[in-house]
C-alpha cells in the first residue's frame, strides 16, 4: 500500500471531513475499528486542527495522537511526519491526494505510455544485438550497436528518474556496449593491417605492396573516427607506415643497384638521389637516419666522380 499525503498542511473540521467521505467512500467499519480510526484531540476543533500536523511541536503534545488515519482500497492516507508528501508521478508530474501509482511511481496514463515504450526499445535493442553478432561486416556490426546506443540512452533516462525497466540496467548495458564496440573496431583494425600487410608482402611489385599497404591506413583512419581514444591505434599505423617506409626506400635503392649494374651511371645517380630525397622528406628525424643518409650521400659523390672523368 503507498501512503498518499498533503504536501502543505490542510485545515479541516469534524464536520467536513465526515461530509466529503460519506460522499465518496463506503465506509466499512471492522470490528477493532481498524479500516476507519477517527481520533479526537482534547482541545476544541474550533478554530480547525490540521489534518497534518507535527507531533513534536509545541501545540501538539505527544500523546495527543494523528487526527485520522484511512485505510481505504489499498490507500493508505498517514499523518507521520516521515510521510508527509502528496503522491507525485514521476514523469508528469501529477499530484493528488488519491493518486494511484504503479509500481514505477507512475500514474495510470503515464505507466502505460512508459511501458509501451520500453517494450519497444527491448525488442529493438535484441534484435540489433542479434544482426550485430552475427554479421562478418564491421560497418553492419557498428551500425547496429549505435542503435543498440540510441535506445538504452533512451532508457536511461528512466533510470535517472529512478524508473527499473530492465536487468541489466541501462547504465550498466550502456558501459558494456561501449567496450565491447572498442574491441570490435580495434579487432578490425588488427584484422585490416594482418591481411594488408600479407597481401603486400606477395605482391608482384613494390608498387603493389604498397597499394596494399595503404588500404590498412585508410581503414586506421575509419576507425580512428569511431573511437573516444584514437591513439590505442597508433601502434598499428607505425607498423604499416614502417612498411611503407621501407618498401618505398628499398624500391629506390633496388633501382639504383641495378643501374649500376648494367654500367648505367647517369640512372643510377638518379635513383640514389630520389632515394636521398626520401629519406629528407620522410616524416621521420634524419638523426635517425644518420648512417643512411651518409652512405647515400658518399655514393652520390662517387657517382658524380666518375660521370665527371668520362
Amino acid at each position: 500500500m503507498m501512503p498518499l499525503l498533503c504536501s502543505e498542511p490542510q485545515w479541516y473540521t469534524y464536520d467536513s471531513i465526515y461530509t466529503t467521505l460519506s460522499t465518496i467512500l463506503y465506509l466499512s467499519f471492522a470490528r477493532t475499528g481498524e479500516s476507519i480510526a477517527l481520533r479526537y484531540p482534547r482541545y476544541s476543533v474550533d478554530p480547525p486542527v490540521p489534518l497534518l500536523h507535527d507531533p513534536s511541536s509545541d501545540d501538539w503534545p505527544h500523546e495527543r495522537q494523528p487526527l485520522l488515519h484511512l485505510h481505504v482500497l489499498g490507500i493508505g492516507l498517514y499523518s507521520t511526519a516521515e510521510e508527509h508528501k502528496m503522491a507525485q508521478c514521476k514523469r508528469c508530474g501529477k499530484k493528488g491526494l488519491f493518486l494511484a501509482l504503479s509500481e514505477w511511481g507512475l500514474c495510470k496514463e503515464c505507466h502505460v505510455v512508459v511501458a509501451l515504450d520500453v517494450q519497444e526499445r527491448v525488442r529493438i535493442i535484441k534484435s540489433s544485438a542479434k544482426v550485430a553478432e552475427g554479421s562478418k561486416k564491421l560497418e553492419t556490426k557498428l551500425s547496429r550497436m549505435d542503435l543498440m546506443k540510441e535506445h538504452l540512452e533512451a532508457l536511461l533516462e528512466y533510470e535517472r528518474m529512478e524508473i527499473s525497466t530492465i536487468n541489466p540496467s541501462p547504465s550498466s548495458l550502456l558501459a558494456e556496449l561501449r567496450r565491447d564496440r572498442h574491441n570490435i573496431v580495434v579487432q578490425g583494425v588488427e584484422d585490416a593491417v594482418d591481411t594488408a600487410l600479407t597481401k603486400a608482402q606477395v605482391a608482384a611489385t613494390p608498387k603493389s605492396g604498397i597499394t596494399q599497404a595503404s588500404k590498412a591506413l585508410l581503414s586506421i583512419s575509419d576507425a580512428e573516427k569511431e573511437l573516444d581514444d584514437p591513439s590505442v591505434l597508433a601502434p598499428y599505423r607505425e607498423k604499416v607506415e614502417a612498411y611503407i617506409h621501407r618498401t618505398t626506400l628499398d624500391s629506390h635503392l633496388d633501382a639504383a643497384h641495378k643501374a649500376e649494374f648494367k654500367g648505367n651511371a647517369k640512372k643510377a645517380l638518379d635513383a640514389y638521389q630520389e632515394a636521398l630525397y626520401f629519406l629528407r622528406t620522410d616524416s621521420i628525424d634524419d638523426s635517425q637516419q644518420t648512417q643512411q643518409i651518409a652512405d647515400l650521400e658518399e655514393k652520390i659523390e662517387q657517382l658524380r666522380k666518375q660521370l665527371s672523368d668520362k
